[in-house]
């Protein structure tokens, strides 16, 4: 036993247990100090190593929350040149296009792109095919793409990845009247096509006429200079995405495209034809154009 001021501390011989010798002590201050024993200070080793094991989990728990809430930041990147066509669909615009994702995945849902002259004519298009080449093989006579083609809908772009793709433009306007003059149109062959001279009253129809005229006049393409200002629809983003290049198209390669306004009707009378003898025409060689896509006005 040992004395401590007015408490005797009784040591049992297995050192598991204090007994406190209560004959030299008031009541009260024995109270006080089994209290003491119950304050934090008071824990056992057990206790704290619970403590500090609780906080290693902190900094994990506070990355979770921090990719709970982060929201994706996106960097577009033109490529060299864009593919610009024009044929019995319309305008087309092939953009290739680089995607720098940070921060978190970024879900791209929409994804639209105006065309504006330096007169301040605008054409606006929206993506309808999503381009990707799969690999590249080197031989002869020639090398060789492979590649494949998905209808725009969604694209997910990974955190910390450069997402290539070439992304197919259109006009949506145009493909809905194209869609609804085409139709009419090709219900009036059909009723024509078993009569007596029918396809060739067909063919000079002033329907016909006014649809070949129709697509000639959607070719708006002409020389000189163009913004293409693109915005992308990210999930988590209030605001859209924009990115905008310039391009400058010259006589010459207008007057390719224009060209292929000057096929369509050589193509109608080709299906014609074909379809007398049960067969179909093949598509005409449309022709593109390659100009250079900048960053800089």
């Amino acid at each position: 036993m040992i004395r401590v001021g007015s408490i005797d501390f009784s040591f049992q011989p297995d050192c598991r247990h204090l007994d406190f010798s209560s004959s030299h002590v008031p009541e009260g201050e024995i109270s006080v100090f089994s209290n003491a024993m119950n304050t934090p200070s008071g824990y056992n080793a057990a206790f704290w190593l619970a403590v500090v094991g609780a906080a290693a989990w902190v900094p994990q728990i506070i990355g979770w929350i921090a990719k709970a809430v982060a929201r994706p930041s996106v960097k577009v990147l033109p490529g060299q040149s864009v593919e610009i066509g024009f044929n019995n669909l319309g305008p087309i615009v092939n953009v290739p296009i680089a995607m720098l994702v940070k921060r978190k995945d970024a879900l791209i849902t929409a994804m639209n792109m105006r065309a504006v002259y330096e007169n301040g004519e605008t054409h606006t298009f929206q993506w309808m095919w999503i381009h990707e080449v799969i690999s590249f093989v080197r031989g002869l006579p020639q090398n060789m793409n492979f590649a494949k083609q998905d209808r725009a809908i969604a694209l997910l772009a990974s955190r910390g990845s450069l997402v290539n793709k070439s992304i197919g433009f259109q006009d949506a306007k145009f493909l809905q009247d194209y869609k609804e003059k085409g139709t009419a149109l090709l219900n009036q062959y059909k009723f024509q096509k078993d009569r007596p001279n029918g396809r060739e009253e067909f063919l000079q129809s002033r329907e016909l006429a006014a649809e070949l005229e129709w697509l000639n006049n959607a070719m708006f393409w002409t020389d000189g200079k163009y913004r293409l200002e693109i915005d992308l629809q990210v999930e988590g983003l209030a605001s859209k995405v924009e990115a905008t290049f310039f391009i400058v198209l010259t006589k010459p390669e207008v007057d390719m495209l224009r060209q292929n306004a000057d096929k369509m009707r050589d193509h109608v009378v080709a299906m014609v034809n074909a379809d007398a003898q049960g067969q179909t025409a093949p598509e005409p060689a449309w022709n593109w154009i390659n100009p250079t896509l900048s960053i800089e006005d």
